[in-house]
Parts: structure tokens; C-alpha cells; sequence
């Protein structure tokens, strides 16, 4: 009679366990651990610099950023003021929550002339407070010997 009962307690005790780290896949809970974080009022929007072989800053007609999770959401699709400098946004705090403490890819089109010259992706994570870069290589080379510039 012991046994049957020392059996059924562990067959129980073991039953009503669980383990909570299977619902988040390590990635936490933004709302709950950055709930008393402080962060700065600074917005934060990671670029990426396009050049030629020789170095010299790229001017693109026309990009598209393109989230590469869900439904493939493009972000950004407008050359920016800066574009006469290579300088390109690519990513910003817009997506810290669900960025947060996970990577996520986008991919990077630029155009000159209708021609597609770039094709990069890059990833990216994100804290409480702001995103960052994951790649290591914020830099697109485009051939542009083909007359293209």
C-alpha cells in the first residue's frame, strides 16, 4: 500500500510541474523585464553606407528595406536627404519590442536607373531600450565600372 502511494505522490508531483522557459524560448518577456528600465528620449536609427570599389559614397535612386519574419513588411522605402553621402537607414527603435533579445533579418535594396546594384541582409537585436547591429559589415560595395554611378 506504501508503494501504490509513494508511487502515485511522484506520479503527481512530476505531472504538476512545468517549465516556464518553454513558452519564451529564452527571449523573455519585454514587458515584464524592461517594465522599470529607463531609457533615453534618443530615437535610434541604424544606417548602412554604400560605396564604390574605390571607396566613394554610392547615390541610389531608390531602396527598399524589407523585414525578412512575418509577412515581409518593408520598413523603408524612400531614399532619405542623406542619400548623396551612401548613408542609408536600414533599421530603428521602432522594432526594440519585438526585436527585443532575438535576431532579426532584414534584407537592403538599392537601385540605380531601375537596376537593382544592392542586395545585402543584415540582423539585428534590440534591448529595453533601443536596437542594435548583430551584422559586423555595415558597408555595401557596389560595382559601378559598368557606368552605373
Amino acid at each position: 500500500m506504501k508503494t501504490i502511494f509513494k508511487t502515485l505522490f511522484v506520479t503527481l508531483l512530476l505531472f504538476s510541474c512545468s517549465n516556464d522557459d518553454d513558452n519564451n524560448n529564452n527571449q523573455g518577456d519585454y514587458n515584464e523585464i524592461c517594465s522599470d528600465v529607463v531609457c533615453t528620449e534618443e530615437f535610434v536609427t541604424l544606417t548602412i553606407t554604400v560605396t564604390d570599389s574605390y571607396g566613394d559614397p554610392v547615390a541610389l535612386d531608390d531602396i527598399t528595406v524589407t523585414r525578412l519574419v512575418g509577412e515581409g513588411e518593408v520598413i523603408f522605402d524612400e531614399v532619405p536627404d542623406t542619400g548623396d553621402d551612401g548613408t542609408y537607414p536600414i533599421y530603428d527603435d521602432r522594432f526594440v519590442e519585438e526585436s527585443f533579445s532575438k535576431a532579426v533579418e532584414v534584407n537592403f535594396k538599392g537601385y540605380i536607373d531601375g537596376n537593382e546594384v544592392a542586395d545585402e541582409n543584415f540582423t539585428f537585436t534590440a534591448d529595453c531600450c533601443h536596437v542594435s547591429m548583430l551584422s559586423d559589415d555595415t558597408v555595401i560595395v557596389v560595382d559601378t565600372d559598368d557606368g552605373i554611378n
